[in-house]
């Protein structure tokens, strides 16, 4: 027996509905695949800045252990030019990677290149003060992008120096046997011969022809 009209309509829109509702699951799938590979990007993309400023650091540190051992003061300017230094304005947003840059944590900011992250401030410590709530975000901040400003940073870095103010002092004082010791590194190190000095010196250029290699072999690699 043929179904009347009502019950085959009942059956059109219990189809449609269906077929809805199948599309809706795999729009939501593919939105949620979407938002996996947005985060996982950013993920690298961080990555790969944290190994870059890594890289950076690695070079000035050679450069600056060659000067060292040929004699140039520190304060000398390169051959190429010392590139401009970056100082960004106290709200400025800064990702994660440039903050760890910024002279407060130790670190150095320049306008045209890749800038020198902190050698006493590791990405972790930043991330961790965000998560709980010590450091404080940018208002132009969203989720899996943070933004940092230099305010935030002075902010944080006063916190941590109340934090180690309102310590309890420590009443010991050092004992005779970490005086003397300091009395003996100090006449130890005052009579150092010239054949050390040429030791230390050689030692120092292999030290620095290793990391000039290693940063080769790193650009070749590329």
């Amino acid at each position: 027996m043929p179904k009347n009209p009502t019950e085959m309509s009942v059956s059109f829109i219990a189809a449609d509905q269906s077929a809805i509702l199948d599309q809706v699951w795999d729009e939501s799938a593919y939105i949620a695949d979407l938002n996996h590979d947005v985060e996982s990007t950013m993920r690298e993309f961080e990555e790969l800045v944290d190994l870059q400023c890594r890289e950076d650091e690695e070079a000035w540190t050679a450069l600056e252990d060659l000067r060292r051992v040929l004699g140039f003061e520190q304060d000398e300017p390169s051959v190429s030019g010392e590139p401009a230094a970056w100082e960004p304005n106290p709200d400025e947003p800064l990702t994660i990677s440039q903050a760890l840059c910024l002279p407060e944590l130790g670190g150095r900011l320049f306008a045209d290149r890749t800038g020198v992250p902190s050698k006493n401030v590791r990405p972790y410590a930043i991330r961790n003060a965000i998560a709980e709530g010590r450091l404080q975000l940018h208002p132009t901040s969203q989720r899996g992008s943070h933004k940092i400003s230099r305010n935030n940073i002075k902010e944080w870095i006063e916190s941590k120096w109340q934090d180690v103010a309102n310590r309890p002092a420590s009443n010991s004082k050092p004992s005779d046997r970490t005086k003397t010791a300091a009395s003996k590194r100090q006449n130890g190190s005052s009579n150092i011969t010239t054949r050390e000095r040429e030791k230390q010196l050689s030692s120092a250029q292999a030290s620095v022809l290793l990391k000039l290699q290693r940063l080769k072999n790193t650009s070749r690699n590329g």
